[in-house]
């Protein structure tokens, strides 16, 4: 599903002109942050977002890169 999810994304932010996103996960979310780099997501940022006290992971995804990727097929079903 997350796969899914972020392929949709990268479509819909190709349509509004969008080049780039920012996707955060918990820190210890392993799965999440492999979709993520799965999808080129660079790593930006780890550390602790204080208002929720929760360690997080921040990645920017480049959209143009990341549809020649080839990580833009919605029809992915997991």
């Amino acid at each position: 599903m997350a796969i899914k999810q972020l392929s949709l994304a990268h479509i819909k932010a190709k349509e509004l002109k969008i080049q780039s996103i920012c996707i955060s996960c918990d820190l210890a979310n392993i799965a999440s942050a492999t979709v993520i780099e799965n999808n080129v997501g660079i790593l930006a940022w780890e550390g602790i977002y204080e208002s929720l006290n929760k360690s997080i992971s921040r990645y920017y995804i480049e959209i143009d890169k990341a549809m020649k990727n080839g990580t833009n097929n919605p029809s992915i079903d997991e």
